[in-house]
């Protein structure tokens, strides 16, 4: 009864709330037994699948390799682009529950999910290096690929450049990073490489300029670290995905859609018949009447309306459409973009380098179709109140540890509880879900014509023994 005291000091207000805690408290304790065991059932099977995805995901065995530029790239990205098309056989879909039951398998104890490829770029005081982060079981794919498209390319193993660092910020060192995301839908395509090609060579312009000329001016501490994550999408997401693209292209070209159908047993589908066929009878008799009666109404016509408003559209809304089709042609990524700066304090530039940084994803957005947004920190004020003034070294630390263990998910202030769990469909228009040409305009070796003076390139070409050479034994 303080309790109530405290919260409602009026006596009437008191009894209202008695009143209503004391029924609620009766009707648990008589059915308890029906609603205590689904609520239980289902946080233990919650608990059972992330044990063991946690599981799966720790033995995992992960392979950390170098990208030796070639010398000489006159490729376009879209040979990158061949890359990311042939990794989309990392994609994969875990069995259902069903499937695993029908297998005669414990369901869920697999704790399969789709695995993940990092691409990453480090700029240091000394250079600029290209990295590649992937399951061992990719390797040989991701070699491959890479070989096909650049023969030159030098695939080296190397050490993580995360792991010289216990956590950040320290003491010593301050950092800023964010996670970048998608303005608008991701049906919206982005700016991509396409448009800064040019058919004279000479007049090649490539995206990725602007940032390699900003590594190739760090000072000495600093280090900027890009990430993107990418992961392919299961079977369901693919079509989830597919099926709200097209519905937000239906309806930018005004067409109408079917509704779907209802699944309906037996018995609604009797009386829906019964009822359909006493308003056919009541639609005929009127029909009949209305012919008998002496003041005939004259028959209104019919106005067709168009199947498609693309006859109607501009030029630019005609472009806008086609562009998003041509981005739904092509296979796309679930993708996370990271970005830290971190530099000791001595030196440590937060507004330029930040303000460098978002004015190169800016060089992607077009103001009819899409854009890269830093992602705003979601508190609420349970945290607020727990962490206090603490709350921006933690949000900091959390994401130098995502950007460490190369989580795909957003970090946990970007993330509402329950959003963006590894196979759910329901949210996957809030992903940022990039098609290969959009993936190869973020990230691809240089152009020969790009002097970012940090950046090593192989001096020396590599060739293949002749098939003749003789063989001493």
């Amino acid at each position: 009864m303080d309790v109530y005291r405290f919260l409602f000091p009026d006596a009437f207000t008191q009894k209202i709330f008695s009143d209503i805690f004391s029924v609620i408290w009766r009707a648990f304790a008589a059915y308890w037994w029906v609603i205590l065991p689904p609520t239980l059932f289902y946080i233990f099977l919650e608990q059972w699948i992330l044990y063991w995805r946690k599981l799966f995901l720790k033995n995992v065995v992960w392979e950390f390799l170098e990208l030796k530029v070639p010398r000489d790239v006159l490729l376009t990205p879209k040979a990158m682009e061949q890359i990311f098309a042939g990794l989309q056989a990392i994609s994969t879909t875990p069995d259902t529950w069903q499937e695993e039951l029908r297998d005669k398998k414990i369901p869920f104890k697999a704790g399969k999910l789709p695995l993940w490829v990092s691409f990453e770029l480090l700029g240091t005081h000394s250079g600029i290096s290209f990295f590649v982060r992937t399951p061992k079981e990719f390797r040989p794919l991701v070699e491959t690929q890479f070989r096909s498209q650049y023969p030159q390319i030098q695939i080296l193993d190397a050490k993580d450049y995360t792991e010289k660092f216990q956590t950040l910020p320290s003491a010593y060192t301050n950092m800023w990073g964010t996670e970048y995301k998608l303005g608008e839908d991701p049906v919206y395509p982005i700016k991509t490489y396409q448009f800064f090609e040019e058919r004279v060579e000479e007049q090649r312009l490539d995206p990725m300029a602007p940032l390699l000329e900003l590594l190739s001016h760090l000072q000495e501490g600093e280090e900027i670290w890009v990430q993107m994550n990418l992961r392919g999408l299961t079977g369901p997401q693919t079509k989830a995905w597919k099926k709200a693209a097209q519905a937000v292209i239906d309806k930018l070209m005004g067409k109408k859609t079917a509704p779907e159908p209802k699944n309906e047993n037996l018995i609604i589908e009797f009386l829906t018949g019964i009822a359909q066929t006493i308003n056919d009878f009541l639609t005929s008799f009127g029909g009949i009447m209305e012919q008998a009666s002496p003041a005939k109404k004259e028959e209104k016509k019919e106005e067709k309306t168009p199947q498609s408003l693309m006859q109607f559209m501009s030029p630019g809304q005609r472009d806008r459409v086609e562009q998003m089709e041509k981005k739904l042609a092509k296979p796309v990524f679930e993708t996370m973009i990271r970005v830290l700066y971190h530099a000791p304090k001595t030196v440590f530039d937060n507004k330029a380098r930040r303000a460098a940084m978002n004015a190169f994803f800016r060089s992607f957005n077009t103001s009819n179709l899409n854009e890269f947004k830093g992602k705003k920190k979601d508190y609420n004020f349970f945290a607020q109140v727990l962490w206090g003034d603490n709350l921006k070294r933690r949000d900091a630390t959390a994401l130098f540890t995502c950007y460490r263990n190369r989580i795909v998910e957003p970090a946990p202030q970007f993330r509402k509880w329950g959003e963006f769990k590894p196979l759910s469909t329901d949210d996957i228009m809030k992903r940022t879900l990039l098609n290969i040409e959009e993936c190869a305009t973020l990230y691809h070796f240089p152009i020969s014509q790009v002097e970012a003076s940090k950046l090593y390139r192989v001096q020396t070409k590599t060739q293949a023994p002749p098939s003749d050479l003789p063989i001493i034994q």
